[in-house]
């Protein structure tokens, strides 16, 4: 058909229409109005005018709305989607119109029912994948709003939105991150983690993601994800620099616990790197923002000097119990230890395993298992004679190491020596030429 064609159809279609409409007066008279919208409708869907064929389902929908009539909606919307050789379109504008009507029902049976019918028919639909995700959305928010938080993230864990062309990316971030939230409630840490990943590290620095509500959101999920793998032992303690980061993520205003966190993380690169970055920052300083106890405590560990921990729970416990309740405290006494061995085996060479636990405010056989566990982390270098009861913290050297090392000392021995004699040579030539002026003078 030619396009003046169609557009008469369109034109024939809605005469028909408004005289349907002003045959409707009581929901009796609902069964005649819709056999001739299905009359019509089969004839506009068979010449392919999809204007026409959307106009006259979404009118289906609406007589039945009109005649408070939900179990003939549900029915009618189900049978347009199985009409022969259905238009896409058609099928689009009953759903958006059916989309309408949930907000407007107050039944939550009858809002589910409709809910449950809209999805079977959007279902395997490529064209309504928008649609079929905005309505499984609405299934989990009801079914969480009911108690059965299980049941709400096993209905959005369906969705792959991270696939869907068609939708915006401020939607698939929210979608993605409620499904992280409902995944979180019901403490599946397995799938959070998985769909966290789906946030590639080109999305968290996109200018868009940075500016928009869902980056506040994304960072306090992963703090509370972090710390629930935390707290059900299925990460080590290096996830604490994780949430640091995380924190640091979000701003001025949570640089306390992102100083506390980074603490507790073990020793690494990063995490030496960002320790002293995060000393650095002004805000620290001003007592509005952060108590001055917080930048001590990045002191400590930037100071090569023994940090005695009986000294550091009077000092530090009650402030930080105060701020930090949840403060995981044999985390940091594992990181005050490390640090200790490494201020020990920089000014050791050999030490007994005795005075090692007294120099760490614990048994010998305490200090001993964390020296252990240095060692083998690869944090540290050392080699425990357990017959003498000694801990070597000086790797063996090879002979022509040992004489490198003795002519490299001389050299530089050597080398001070001349520039020494060079000042005092110097200085008695100055002291010459004074003594010259005064008897020329």
């Amino acid at each position: 058909m030619s396009s003046a064609e169609q557009e008469a159809l369109v034109q024939e279609a809605e005469v028909e229409i408004q005289q349907v409409r002003a045959a409707f007066h009581a929901p009796a008279d609902l069964r005649a109005c819709l056999d001739r919208l299905y009359a019509l409708e089969r004839k506009v869907r068979l010449a392919a005018n999809a204007p026409a064929t959307a106009r006259v389902a979404t009118e289906v929908v609406n007589l039945c709305w009109e005649a408070h009539d939900l179990p003939a909606l549900r029915e009618q919307v189900l049978v347009l989607s199985r009409r022969r050789a259905q238009l896409k379109q058609a099928l689009v504008a009953v759903v958006q119109r059916g989309m309408q009507l949930l907000g407007q029902l107050t039944d939550v049976s009858e809002r589910q029912a409709l809910l449950e019918v809209l999805r079977q028919v959007s279902e395997g639909k490529m064209f309504l994948e928008l649609e079929r995700a905005r309505l499984t959305r609405m299934l989990a928010a009801l079914r969480e709003s009911e108690g059965d938080v299980q049941a709400a993230a096993a209905v959005l864990q369906e969705l792959p939105v991270e696939t869907f062309g068609s939708m915006e990316r401020e939607e698939k971030w929210d979608i993605l991150l409620e499904q992280v939230r409902l995944c979180l409630a019901v403490e599946d840490t397995v799938r959070a983690q998985i769909i966290a990943n789906k946030f590639t590290q080109r999305t968290l620095t996109d200018p868009e993601f940075l500016t928009s509500t869902a980056k506040t959101r994304y960072y306090t999920l992963m703090i509370q994800l972090y710390s629930m793998q935390q707290r059900k032992h299925e990460a080590d303690d290096h996830k604490y620099l994780d949430i640091a980061k995380a924190y640091l993520a979000l701003g001025d205003d949570f640089l306390c616990p992102a100083v506390v966190h980074l603490v507790l993380a073990p020793r690494s690169n990063e995490q030496h790197d960002l320790l002293y970055r995060l000393a650095e920052r002004k805000v620290l300083t001003d007592a509005a923002v952060a108590p001055p106890h917080y930048l001590q405590l990045l002191q400590l560990f930037q100071v090569k000097e023994l940090v005695r921990w009986p000294l550091f729970l009077t000092q530090y416990r009650t402030l930080l119990e105060e701020h930090h309740p949840e403060l995981d405290w044999e985390a940091l006494h594992r990181r005050i230890t490390e640090h200790n061995l490494r201020v020990i085996a920089d000014n050791y060479s050999r030490l007994q395993l005795q005075r090692l636990g007294v120099l760490l405010d614990m048994p010998a056989d305490a200090a001993e298992q964390a020296l252990c566990d240095e060692v083998v982390a690869k944090r540290l270098w050392a080699r425990i004679d357990r017959v003498d009861g000694v801990a070597v913290f000086r790797r063996p050297q090879q002979p022509e190491q040992i004489m490198n090392d003795w002519s490299a000392d001389v050299k530089q021995l050597m080398e001070a020596i001349d520039h020494i004699d060079e000042l005092i040579d110097k200085e008695r030539q100055q002291r010459d030429l004074t003594q010259v002026g005064v008897m020329n003078g």
